[in-house]
C-alpha cells in the first residue's frame, strides 16, 4: 500500500566500512524517476562498483549485481520520520538524532 499512510523503511550501507543507516518514513509514493534521478543512479552505481572492485569482488559479479535498465526503475518518495544506526556493533539499532542547526 502506498499513499498518505504508507509506511516504509530503507537501509543504506557502505560496503568498505560496513556502516549503514536505516530510514523509516511515511507517505511513500511511487513516481517515475526524473532525469536528475537517472544521473544520480548512474553516478551512485559507478561509485559502488568502484568500491566493490576495491574490495576485490569479481567484475562479473559486480555488474550482474548492479546492472539495470533505466526503463525498469521506479522512484519511491517518502518523508523520513526516524533514522537508526544499522552498522554492526553495540550501537546497531539505536536511534540517530538530528544535530541542531548552527
Amino acid at each position: 500500500m502506498f499513499g498518505e499512510k504508507a509506511a516504509i523503511a530503507a537501509v543504506f550501507g557502505q560496503p568498505k566500512t560496513n556502516r549503514a543507516i536505516q530510514l523509516k518514513g511515511a507517505g511513500a509514493i511511487i513516481a517515475v524517476p526524473s532525469a536528475d534521478d537517472a544521473m544520480r543512479i548512474a553516478g551512485q552505481t559507478k561509485a559502488l562498483a568502484a568500491e566493490l572492485a576495491m574490495l576485490e569482488y569479481d567484475p562479473g559479479f559486480i555488474w550482474n549485481f548492479l546492472g539495470y535498465s533505466i526503463d525498469d526503475l521506479i522512484a519511491i518518495r517518502f518523508q523520513p520520520t526516524a533514522a537508526f544506526d544499522q552498522s554492526p556493533g553495540p550501537s546497531a539499532g539505536s536511534a540517530l538524532h538530528p544535530r541542531p542547526a548552527t
